[in-house]
């Protein structure tokens, strides 16, 4: 069964609204994928902060061994933007990535096997 241009847009874009729109329970995950969903929020939540690591960085090289009660403002403001990363909606986010990458590459192995059956 082939479909139309049309029709296989029409599904793409069913889909995609349907992940945008889906609260996925965290249970529905594999260990696995919520690892790896959880290692991605970490790294995005650093890269968003990139900011702020660089100024407790700076701080920590001027201050030596006194870093801690002289950078305590970095630190802090470090802390809460790598908080502030962490809360559910950016969770969601990370997942609804991640369902797509995953949906992308069962989309593209059906379809190599569909190239494959008409050869």
């Amino acid at each position: 069964m082939d479909l139309s241009k049309e029709e296989a847009q029409n599904i793409q874009d069913a889909t995609t609204d349907s992940i945008a729109k889906r609260k996925l329970p965290g249970w529905m995950l594999s260990a696995y994928e919520d690892k790896i969903i959880r290692k991605n929020l970490k790294e995005e939540a650093w890269k968003r902060c990139d900011e702020w690591v660089a100024e407790f960085s700076a701080c920590s090289k001027v201050s030596g061994l006194r870093i801690f009660p002289k950078c305590d403002p970095q630190k802090n403001k470090l802390h809460d933007c790598l908080r502030y990363y962490q809360k559910d909606e950016f969770v969601q986010e990370q997942i609804d990535k991640h369902l797509k990458e995953r949906l992308e590459k069962m989309e593209a192995k059906y379809a190599e096997e569909q190239a494959a059956k008409k050869k």
